[in-house]
């Protein structure tokens, strides 16, 4: 059972290094494990992806792919809404921010598997609740700074 954790956990980093465009000689590098058992998940995630594509009905997938196009431009939207109220250290962390959001938007169109869209909401949903979590931490300390008690 151990063991299944294990691949299915290498599984996801190698589908994440992919989704950044790293190539299976970079990614077995980067995480120490020999080239051939890389390729060997890389056929594996693909087989799944089209195994799990077959599942749905044209319709379930296209309403899948709008909401996820729908909520990288929702992230987009706060994103700048934050960026308008924010410290100049912080509006670039934001602009960063930005940059991938549309570099998802971009793998997402160039790649649009079920698999990976449900993993880029994910990652979505978790850079949104860091960046607007920074924001009102700083928010909060200069309030704190322009009213001393």
């Amino acid at each position: 059972m151990k063991q299944n954790k294990k691949i299915k956990k290498r599984r996801e980093k190698v589908s994440e290094f992919i989704l950044q465009g790293y190539s299976e000689r970079e990614i077995s590098k980067v995480l120490g494990i020999s080239n051939k058992t890389i390729s060997r998940d890389v056929k594996i995630l693909k087989k799944e992806s089209i195994k799990y594509l077959r599942m749905f009905p044209t319709q379930e997938y296209l309403f899948l792919y709008k909401l996820t196009v729908d909520k990288l431009q929702s992230y987009e939207l706060q994103l700048n809404q934050l960026k308008e109220k924010a410290s100049t250290e912080n509006k670039i962390k934001i602009i960063r921010e930005l940059n991938k959001n549309v570099d998802l938007q971009v793998k997402m169109l160039a790649s649009p598997m079920l698999y990976h869209i449900k993993y880029l909401l994910k990652r979505v949903d978790e850079r949104f609740e860091e960046v607007a979590s920074i924001e009102l931490s700083n928010n909060s300390i200069r309030q704190r700074n322009q009213n001393p008690s």
